[in-house]
């Protein structure tokens, strides 16, 4: 019985955490503040999630989204917590402050508990 119990415990963690999504980023600056990187792995959302957590970046960061018919492009300082991203690839870069040569960022989400998908806005 104690297996059972582990192995359903095991499957229960397991599913919640594929559920959950983590989009990071990078900026290292180039030379001079020229020939800047971006490193960001695209993040696919095959639903709607909501944003639980950002670290890094306190000077902001843009998050980008692409769509079978559209792009957007969200810059923010931070107050993200709480919103829904629309299913799409995001990605994730930081605005690093003058004085550093490296920032990083990762946006932490989860999806959309079915009962709140009924309060989702209409997408446009």
């Amino acid at each position: 019985m104690k297996a059972v119990f582990f192995i359903f415990i095991f499957f229960m963690f397991a599913v919640n955490q594929a559920a959950s999504a983590e989009i990071t980023g990078t900026y290292v600056r180039g030379e001079h503040g020229l020939n800047g990187e971006i490193i960001s792995k695209s993040v696919y959302l095959s639903a709607p999630h909501v944003v639980l957590k950002v670290e890094g970046a306190p000077n902001g960061f843009c998050l980008t989204r692409e769509s079978e018919d559209s792009e957007e492009v969200l810059c923010t300082g931070g107050q993200i917590i709480g919103k829904t991203l629309q299913p799409g690839t995001y990605t994730v870069f930081p605005a690093p402050p003058a004085n550093k040569h490296k920032e990083s960022v990762s946006v932490y989400t989860q999806p959309v508990a079915p009962a709140n998908k009924s309060n989702l806005p209409s997408k446009k």
